[in-house]
Parts: C-alpha cells; structure tokens; sequence
C-alpha cells in the first residue's frame, strides 16, 4: 500500500484480515468465544508508523459477518453478513473513506 511504490503497514490485532482496497485494509471483529461479533474495521496507515481504525456503520448489531465475503475498489467495498433472527445472507457496501455502510436490498441463500 501507498503511494508511488512506497509500502505501509497496518496492525490487525485481534481482528481477522477480509481484504485490501486501495489503502485500506477490511478487519472482522471477533469475541474471545469465537465466530464474529458483526464488527467490521477500516484499517489504514497514519503516516507516522501506527494504524487508523474506523468502525463500520450500519449493520444490523449482533449479525456475523463473514471474512471470505469481500469484494470492492478503492472507493467501497461489499461484506456479507448474515441475519441472525432470519438466518439470511446480505451484503453491506461499505464507503471506504468515511466508514458508513448501505444494506443491499437482496438476500442471497
């Protein structure tokens, strides 16, 4: 990541890795019990060796979202999580620079 060639690091932590857009990279959340917790982070370098975290917005809480289901550019990104009262797969597109994320209004099985 970075411009011209450069590289930059970000720090995961305790997330799980769902991608790498332009200069972000996509972090699942997960509970000490395991599966995931429906967070998803917007990670990206700070310019000064350390990481930026930006909580994604606009999930229904409580649905787990699923690490292997990413796609987007540089601009958003698409993650699916699944609906826990309904047991029904969505996709959330995310706005990479700003962190909210709009409901797809499709299901898929």
């Amino acid at each position: 990541m970075g411009d011209g060639g450069a590289t930059s690091t970000v720090q995961l932590g305790a997330l799980t890795y769902g991608g790498t857009y332009g200069d972000t990279v996509i972090g699942f959340g997960q509970p000490a019990s395991g599966g995931l917790d429906g967070t998803v982070h917007l990670l990206r370098p700070d310019g000064s060796g350390g990481t930026t975290d930006t909580v994604v917005t606009g999930a229904p809480s409580g649905d787990g979202f699923a690490p292997t289901g990413t796609a987007g550019d540089a601009t958003s990104a698409m993650v699916q999580y699944r609906d826990d009262s309904t047991d029904t797969w969505h996709q959330l597109v995310v706005d990479l620079a700003t962190g909210p994320g709009h409901r797809s209004p499709s299901a898929t099985p």
